[in-house]
């Protein structure tokens, strides 16, 4: 069984890394979060445009693809809306 202290300190050792919170209704709430909130209603916008495009049948495989819109759009808002 792994160290329980090893775990830990590999868990929350990231995040030292994480962005600086912001403010959010009186409270901190981290920037990476809200970008992940903001940016799964796009992706899915997104998947509608190109199903609409009859380009889905493209997009092979689908799953893989559909997490890579998630993580470029969670990317984008990140950089863009909360930087």
């Amino acid at each position: 069984m792994p160290n329980v202290a090893v775990i830990f300190i590999l868990l929350f050792s990231s995040l030292a890394y994480a962005a600086a919170p912001m403010l959010f209704m009186g409270a901190f709430f981290p920037a990476w979060l809200a970008a992940m909130i903001i940016a799964l209603p796009m992706t899915l916008l997104l998947v509608a445009a190109l199903a609409r495009l009859n380009l889905v049948r493209y997009l092979q495989p689908r799953g893989l693809i559909y997490l890579a819109f998630y993580a470029i759009t969670c990317a984008l808002v990140w950089l863009v809306a909360l930087t």
